[in-house]
């Protein structure tokens, strides 16, 4: 009796030993790493923050004082040529597509933007869109409002020129 008590004794001690070392094995290449990952995160988002913040009590006040000055100077700098050119394409994909264009509105330094409207058949302003953003000058389609059916339908197109 003795000794089937010694022996219970034994495994139970073993086994809680097993638990136990179990345990410490777990917290010690488990979870101690997330703990340690996790503190390190959390270090670098306060970090991030931190600059941030710094940011916009420094950078950033700075920045909007001078953006009407920046704007002036890219007006004194623009050079027409690239408008020219622009205005140049866009009547020759209108005459190429037989359709009747407007140029409402040309990109400029300040507001690369271009208005435009077109009128012709639904086939020709879908072959001068696709003709627009296929070629090699940079130009997104922004917006386009089709109006009209049939043969008589029209479009006005917001372009915008992507810079280099």
């Amino acid at each position: 009796m003795k000794l089937q008590f010694f022996i219970t004794i034994t495994i139970v001690v073993f086994v809680v030993g097993f638990l136990f070392g179990g345990y410490i094995y777990f917290w010690q290449y488990e979870v101690s790493p997330l703990i340690d990952r996790f503190f390190q995160t959390k270090i670098n988002i306060q970090s991030l923050n931190d600059q941030n913040n710094a940011y916009r009590v420094n950078i950033e006040p700075d920045f909007e004082k001078n953006s009407e000055d920046l704007k002036k100077i890219r007006s004194v700098f623009f050079k027409p040529e690239p408008v020219l050119s622009y205005i140049i394409f866009i009547e020759m994909l209108a005459k190429r597509n037989t359709l009747i264009h407007t140029i409402i509105s040309t990109p400029t330094a300040i507001a690369p933007s271009s208005q435009i409207t077109v009128s012709g058949t639904y086939q020709n302003i879908t072959r001068f869109l696709r003709e627009i953003e296929n070629d090699s000058i940079l130009i997104r389609v922004q917006s386009v409002a089709l109006q009209g059916s049939g043969e008589n339908m029209s479009a006005n197109i917001l372009l915008k020129l992507q810079p280099l």
